[in-house]
């Protein structure tokens, strides 16, 4: 059985020109790959947008393309937003400790917890249907 290629996410948008565009992000093996998927699932046919686009990198990291489902998925962005939180909340804790100035860490702490709720919500959505 021949080896395959490790697949990764690629963000394809219209890098070149104005007004920039994300096209999206596609599962492959290289950009050049993810780009050619990117404009054929979008029907982009116009000549000057198809010379536009380019990636913007690529992450390796579980997809839901990779066995992961939509609902395990929502349950582990839960699981680290949790984390990330209590670790957040253990910085500004010992930066107050220390008389250190905290205002960027609970500012994102605020961030963190605004994020967790809508892992929240995303996942009570889901375990309600």
């Amino acid at each position: 059985m021949p080896k395959r290629e490790k697949q990764y996410e690629w963000r394809a948008s219209k890098i070149r020109g104005t007004p920039a565009m994300l096209i999206g992000y596609f599962t492959a093996a290289t950009a050049e790959e993810a780009i050619k998927a990117g404009i054929a699932q979008r029907n982009i046919s116009d000549p000057a947008t198809i010379a536009a686009v380019g990636e913007q990198g690529a992450r390796d990291r579980p997809m839901i393309a990779n066995n992961e489902t939509t609902l395990a998925m929502a349950r582990r962005h839960v699981i680290d937003g949790r984390q990330l939180v209590e670790r957040q909340r253990a910085m500004v804790s010992d930066l107050e400790a220390m008389k250190i100035d905290s205002s960027d860490a609970r500012s994102i702490l605020r961030t963190f917890e605004e994020s967790l709720g809508i892992f929240e919500d995303h996942l009570s959505r889901l375990t309600q249907r």
